[in-house]
C-alpha cells in the first residue's frame, strides 16, 4: 500500500474513534451569568452559588429566578410583612385620641364634646369657665378731701365704664357725678375666649345739680382702671378717666386676663385753676368696681376708685 493511502486509512480510524467517545460524554449546558440555563431547563450541578439564587443543596436554579429573604425585603422597603404587628411607633405606644372619653397621656381632660366653656376644651385641655373678681382695694385719692365721702360699688359681676355728671356753666367745675356699670361675662366667639359686655346698673347721683349735662365713658368693650385731672386746694377742678381693654390670653399652659395700655377719655369740667395731679391707676391686673367721691351741696372735693382684680376660674 502506498504512503498516501495509509494516511487516509489512519485518519478515518481516528475520526471514528473520536465520534464514538463523544457519545459517551455527558451533555454540558451553558449557564448564563444570572444562574439560568441557556439550554433546555435541566439544572447543572456545581458548587458555586449564584447571588440570591442558591437552593438548599448549593445548586443554582436553572430558571434564573431566586427566592428573596423576607427580612432583607422588610429592611429595604421599610414595610412589614403581613401579620407583623410591629410599627415605627411601637416603642412609644399608641397615640392619645382626644374626644374618646378617656384621659390619656398629654391630655388634661376628655369630655367628648365641643363645648368650650365647660372647663374642658375640645382640644382636651383645661379651660376657663367664668370671670372672677378679687377683693376690693382703694386707689389713691385726688382733691382736697374736705367734705363727705360717698363710696359706691357696682353689683357683683359688673364693672365701672363711665360717668354722667353736671358741670357748672359759669364755674366750669364738676357739681355732681353718677357712675355707670356694665355686666361682664366670659364668652367664646369661635376663635377664642372674650369678655362680653351687657347693660348694667346706674349708681346714685353724688353731689348737687340736676339734670346731668356732661359725661365721660370708656370706648365700648373697655373698663375704667384709672383717672387723670386737675385739683386745687378747694376743689376737684376737672376729671378724666383712663380705660383699658380686657382680653383672655392663652399662655400655652393656662389662660389669664390681660389689660391693654390705658387710654384717656374726654375730660369733664373746664375750670383750669389748680394743678394737674399724677395719673392714678388701680393695681396691676385690677379694674374699677365703683367710685369714691367727696362732695357737698356745691362741688366735688375729691375722687378715687374702688378696684378689683379681674381673673378667671379654670376647669380642673
Amino acid at each position: 500500500m502506498k504512503a498516501g493511502g495509509l494516511h487516509r486509512v489512519l485518519g478515518t480510524a481516528v475520526l471514528l474513534w473520536l465520534a464514538g467517545c463523544s457519545e459517551l460524554l455527558p451533555e454540558v449546558e451553558e449557564v448564563d451569568s444570572r444562574g439560568g440555563s441557556a439550554g433546555s431547563g435541566s439544572t447543572a450541578s456545581g458548587t458555586s452559588e449564584s447571588l440570591g439564587g442558591a437552593t438548599e443543596n448549593g445548586s443554582a436554579d436553572a430558571t434564573g429566578t431566586s427566592e428573596t429573604n423576607p427580612v432583607d425585603s422588610e429592611i429595604s422597603t421599610g414595610t412589614t410583612t403581613p401579620g407583623d404587628t410591629r410599627s415605627d411607633s411601637s416603642d412609644e405606644g399608641p397615640r392619645p385620641v382626644c374626644s374618646n372619653g378617656m384621659v390619656e397621656s398629654g391630655e388634661d381632660c376628655d369630655d367628648m364634646n365641643g363645648e368650650e366653656l365647660d372647663g374642658c376644651l375640645s382640644s382636651c385641655r383645661f379651660g376657663p369657665t367664668a370671670l372672677t373678681f378679687g377683693g376690693l382695694t382703694d386707689s389713691t385719692m385726688a382733691g382736697p378731701l374736705t367734705t363727705m365721702l360717698h363710696v359706691d360699688e357696682c353689683p357683683a359681676g359688673e364693672v365701672l365704664v363711665g360717668f354722667t355728671g353736671r358741670v357748672g356753666t359759669t364755674s366750669g367745675r364738676i357739681r355732681s357725678l353718677q357712675g355707670v356699670c356694665e355686666a361682664v361675662e366670659l364668652g367664646f366667639d369661635g376663635s377664642g375666649f372674650v369678655v362680653e359686655f351687657s347693660p348694667g346698673t346706674t349708681l346714685p347721683v353724688r353731689g348737687s345739680g340736676n339734670p346731668q349735662n356732661d359725661e365721660m365713658f370708656c370706648t365700648a368693650g373697655d373698663v375704667v382702671m384709672g383717672f387723670t385731672g386737675q385739683d386745687s386746694s378747694e376743689y376737684l377742678e376737672h376729671l378724666g378717666l383712663l380705660c383699658a381693654t380686657p382680653s383672655i390670653v392663652d399662655t400655652g399652659t393656662s389662660f389669664e386676663v390681660q389689660l391693654s395700655a390705658p387710654t384717656p377719655t374726654d375730660v369733664m369740667g373746664f375750670n383750669m385753676d389748680g394743678m394737674p395731679f399724677p395719673d392714678v391707676t388701680c393695681p396691676p391686673g385690677a379694674i374699677a368696681a365703683g367710685p369714691r367721691i367727696y362732695t357737698d351741696d356745691d362741688y366735688l372735693h375729691g375722687f378715687g376708685l374702688r378696684c378689683s382684680e379681674l381673673g378667671l376660674q379654670l376647669g380642673s
